[in-house]
């Protein structure tokens, strides 16, 4: 199960004036690298949906020091990388 390290009080708000709640999120992977992702839940209820990879890094304390450090505008690109993922 994925591990939350960061939730943003602020809503994201898209260009379209969209808003999604913003988490961070990591898991190690079978080599033992934590990857980090961003999950965003749109506040218009629709389902929650995630970027891809936003890092990759050695340790748990390295995940956790990346996502404390995102900033909205971090979390605004990664909300676009997320929309594409899915087609959106």
């Amino acid at each position: 199960m994925a591990l939350v390290l960061n939730e943003f009080r602020e809503p994201v708000v898209d260009p379209s004036g969209n808003g999604f709640r913003a988490k961070a999120c990591a898991l190690p992977n079978a080599k033992g690298l934590w990857q980090g992702w961003i999950e965003f839940n749109p506040v218009n209820g629709s389902p929650t949906f995630r970027s891809p990879a936003e890092t990759m890094q050695a340790t748990r304390s390295g995940v956790v020091k990346w996502a404390a450090s995102l900033t909205t505008d971090h979390l605004s690109c990664a909300l676009d990388r997320a929309r594409v993922r899915i087609g959106a």
